[in-house]
C-alpha cells in the first residue's frame, strides 16, 4: 500500500511539472511573439549610420594673404568601413570665431544620405580687417556714378584694403539717399571673403543731371481711431525711378502701429533702385486716439 502511495505521489508531481512547463513554454512563445510584433509595427530605419570620420592635414589652416586660399586643402573624408566620401563635403565659413582666427565648418554626406560636420580653425597671419577709407565731404560730377567707386580711387579720394594690404577698391558697393538739391549721403561698404565689413557713411555733393528715384506717399500725418483698420501700403503714392520704372513691389515697410492702444507713430517707408544704389524714404506720422 505504501509503494502505491509512493507511486501516485511521484506520478502527480511529475504532471505539475509537466503542466508548469507547458505553461512556462505558453508564456515565452506569447513574450516572443509580442516582441516580433512590435519590431514589424516600429518604422524601419534601414542600417545604422556610416560614421563618418574626417581628417584634416594640417589640423589647423594658416592664411597669411598670399594666392587664392582653398578651404578644402588637406582635407579628406572615410566612412567607418574606408569608403572615401571626400567628394560629399562641403565647406562654409561660419560667423563663429574672431577676426583673426575663424572657424570653418565641414559637411559630409554617407551613401544612406546621412550627414556628418566637423569644425577647423583658420588662422589668420597679418590680418587686420577690411580697411575703407572715404573723403568727406566728396565733390562728385553726375558723370562719375556709373563707376563711383573706382573713379573716387583714381582721384585719390576712396582707398579700400582687404585686410592684408592688398588693394579691393573693385569690391566696394555704395548706396546714395538724397537729403536735397543737389546733397546726398552716400554709404560705402566693403565686404570680404572672410565675412569681414568696413562701412563709412560721407556726405557729398552732386553736380550736373543726376537720376534720383522718387518715393512719395499721400499724407505725411494721419489720425486714426483705436481698433479700426491701417494698411500702410494704402499711403503709397509713388515709387519711381525715372530709368527702370515703378518701384512700388520693391517698397518696404517697418510698421510698428499698434491700433489697439493709443499714441503717437511712425511708419517708415524704404525702396532701393533696382541696381541698389540708391535708396529713399519717406515717414508717415499716425496718431491713435482713444476714440472709435
Amino acid at each position: 500500500m505504501e509503494n502505491t502511495a509512493m507511486e501516485k505521489r511521484k506520478h502527480n508531481r511529475r504532471v505539475i511539472l509537466g503542466i508548469v512547463s507547458v505553461l512556462l513554454l505558453t508564456g515565452l512563445l506569447g513574450a516572443a511573439y509580442i516582441q516580433d510584433k512590435k519590431k514589424q509595427a516600429e518604422p524601419q530605419t534601414g542600417r545604422e549610420p556610416e560614421e563618418i570620420q574626417f581628417l584634416f592635414e594640417p589640423e589647423v589652416l594658416t592664411y597669411g594673404g598670399e594666392g587664392n586660399f582653398d578651404f578644402m586643402e588637406g582635407v579628406s573624408a572615410r566612412t567607418r568601413d574606408g569608403t572615401d566620401v571626400t567628394d560629399t563635403v562641403q565647406a562654409v565659413l561660419t560667423a563663429d570665431g574672431t577676426q583673426n582666427e575663424k572657424v570653418i565648418r565641414y559637411t559630409a554626406f554617407d551613401s544612406q544620405g546621412k550627414e556628418a560636420t566637423q569644425t577647423r580653425t583658420l588662422k589668420m597671419e597679418g590680418y587686420k580687417g577690411p580697411q575703407l577709407s572715404v573723403e568727406d565731404p566728396l565733390q562728385i560730377d553726375a558723370g562719375e556714378l556709373d563707376n563711383l567707386a573706382e573713379t573716387l580711387g583714381e582721384k585719390g579720394d576712396l582707398t579700400a584694403q582687404d585686410g592684408f594690404g592688398n588693394d579691393c577698391i573693385s569690391q566696394v558697393t555704395w548706396v546714395r539717399t538724397r537729403l536735397s538739391k543737389g546733397k546726398y549721403s552716400i554709404t560705402f561698404t566693403l565686404n570680404n571673403s572672410f565675412l569681414d565689413t568696413a562701412r563709412q557713411t560721407v556726405e557729398a555733393d552732386i553736380t550736373g543731371e543726376v537720376s534720383d528715384i522718387e518715393l512719395h506717399l499721400t499724407e505725411t500725418s494721419i489720425t486714426i481711431p483705436t481698433g479700426s483698420e491701417f494698411y500702410p501700403l494704402d499711403y503709397v503714392q509713388e515709387a519711381l525711378d525715372p530709368r527702370q520704372g515703378s518701384l512700388l513691389s520693391r517698397v518696404q515697410v517697418n510698421n510698428l502701429v499698434d491700433v489697439t492702444q493709443p499714441g503717437r507713430y511712425q511708419v517708415i517707408y524704404t525702396v532701393y533702385s533696382l541696381d541698389g544704389t540708391q535708396k529713399a524714404e519717406a515717414v508717415l506720422a499716425v496718431t491713435v486716439t482713444g476714440e472709435n
